[in-house]
């Protein structure tokens, strides 16, 4: 009489079988979380951008003492063109040196021309990952996944 049950080489088959099909859905589900965090990151960046380039051109009283940024403002963190913040948007620091703290890097450049009755401002706001920051400090904003880039300008008119 023959004893009822499975056979240890027809276990293997299923547990192998079982595993190469959840290999898919498992891959499936990394690169779906992978791609809402760097969604989530760019929708930051692009707000974090948007807002410091409103606050640039809602100064049109300064535009006449506001200093033109240095041509690398965008490439190298520049005193006073520069500002590091954490995940929610808040400022943890500035300066050249990214704190440890921050999760994205903001940098700006302005530039004016013209003068007396007519001035036009232009600026332009790179914000990046500290951590796309940190591997490529050279690269900043060369890498379209990372990097979210404004740019807006605004004529001041009168004396």
């Amino acid at each position: 009489m023959r004893a009822r049950g499975f056979t240890l080489i027809e276990v293997m088959v299923a547990i192998g079988l079982l595993a190469v099909l959840c290999v898919g859905p498992a891959l499936l589900v990394m690169f779906a979380a992978d791609t809402i965090a760097r969604a989530r990151h760019q929708a930051m960046a692009m707000v974090l951008a948007r807002a410091k380039l409103e606050q640039a051109l809602s100064l049109t009283e300064s535009m006449r003492v506001m200093d033109d940024s240095p041509a690398d403002a965008l490439s190298v963190s520049r005193d006073g063109y520069v500002d590091y913040l954490d995940a929610q948007g808040q400022g943890v620091g500035a300066g050249v040196e990214i704190p440890a703290s921050a999760m994205y890097v903001r940098r700006w450049s302005v530039a004016r021309s013209g003068s007396g009755t007519s001035e036009l401002l232009t600026v332009q706001v790179m914000v990046t990952t500290a951590n796309a920051a940190r591997r490529a400090v050279d690269a900043f904003g060369q890498s379209g996944i990372d990097t979210a880039w404004v740019s807006g300008a605004r004529v001041r008119r009168g004396g």
